[in-house]
């Protein structure tokens, strides 16, 4: 099988997204033949078996054009692909702001998303073009399907794949520092963070994010009794959630981080690898036909579009019916 990862960075960037995807490539099973590119990178699409779009929206504060061109370039792409198209959310993209601002992640209900951006409408057809989506935490799926309409589409929960021979609890929980950690940078800390530390009788200490090589996370958890996970945009998983319990922290969040929505984090992280694989290799028999006769245009006009072949679909077979019953 011919595999074609798509992703908005190199997967050496030092990033939970880029880290969960390098993993996810490592255990590639034999018989896969693996390329990664970036989004603009040319590529013929009909190469391959599987293309797993991940990331394509670039970073913020480039403009609305700019940061929806890339989902519809490859919407273009992909028109007419007979393979199987995976589209693999690692953040918040269809939302206009990245970060689901307008959910109240404290209420029951949630109010409707009501933004009248080019970017939610994007990639809601994006979306809609593929034929498996996967999603990082059941509250990431959630928040997905509150902002768009995902149609036609398997949708999956996976964990975060973290290495659990190499983040385990080394130093007893009574030997370490009676202090919480706080990773992060202001996008990723809310001001609230250090009352909630307080709250469980945890004075703070701040590292600044990305400030520590990743192989040296398990030895630095180690050192503390809690992990405060508390960010102001939404963690569409949270790996460093998955990181902090498997080294035997207290891990203590709000509601914006989809790690802690699994019902069990560390069981979702120990089967994430067979699970992506499970999925890739779960082709279903026919393509998402939204790829197909125009059906992928955005707006009414897509409405209208599918309208008519509705309608068409029993006139074609009639008319068949009876072209083989002149002959």
């Amino acid at each position: 099988m011919r595999l074609l990862l798509v992703h908005s960075h190199s997967l050496d960037r030092l990033g939970g997204a880029e880290l969960d995807l390098k993993r996810y490539m490592a255990a590639a099973p034999s018989g896969v033949d693996l390329d990664v590119v970036l989004p603009d990178e040319p590529v013929q699409v009909s190469d391959y078996d599987t293309v797993v779009l991940a990331n394509l929206r670039p970073e913020g504060g480039l403009g609305e054009a700019e940061e929806c061109r890339s989902a519809r370039e490859w919407m273009k792409r992909v028109r007419g692909y007979t393979g199987y198209l995976v589209r693999m959310e690692m953040d918040s993209h269809p939302c206009t702001y990245r970060d689901a601002r307008c959910i109240d992640f404290s209420a029951s209900s949630w109010r409707k998303c009501n933004c009248r951006s080019p970017i939610r409408r994007t990639f809601q057809g994006l979306y809609n073009l593929c034929d498996t989506t996967l999603y990082m935490s059941p509250l990431h799926r959630r928040v997905i399907n509150h902002i768009i309409k995902v149609k036609g589409s398997r949708q999956v929960e996976i964990g975060s794949p973290v290495d659990l021979v190499r983040f385990r609890s080394v130093i007893p929980f009574e030997e370490r520092k009676h202090a919480a950690l706080i990773t992060g940078d202001a996008a990723r800390v809310a001001p609230h963070a250090e009352a909630l530390a307080g709250a469980e009788g945890y004075p703070v200490e701040f590292v600044d994010y990305l400030s520590v090589p990743h192989a040296e996370m398990p030895e630095l958890l180690n050192r503390y009794k809690a992990v405060v996970i508390a960010p102001s945009i939404l963690h569409a998983g949270g790996r460093l959630a998955v990181e902090a319990m498997a080294c035997g922290c207290q891990v203590i969040a709000n509601e914006r981080v989809g790690a802690m929505s699994w019902p069990d984090l560390l069981s979702s992280s120990q089967d994430a690898l067979d699970t992506f694989w499970e999925v890739v290799a779960a082709r279903p028999a026919r393509p998402n036909p939204r790829r197909f006769g125009g059906l992928y245009i955005l707006g009414a006009g897509s409405r209208l579009l599918e309208r008519a072949a509705s309608a068409l679909n029993p006139l074609n077979e009639l008319r068949e019916v009876r072209r083989r019953g002149r002959r």
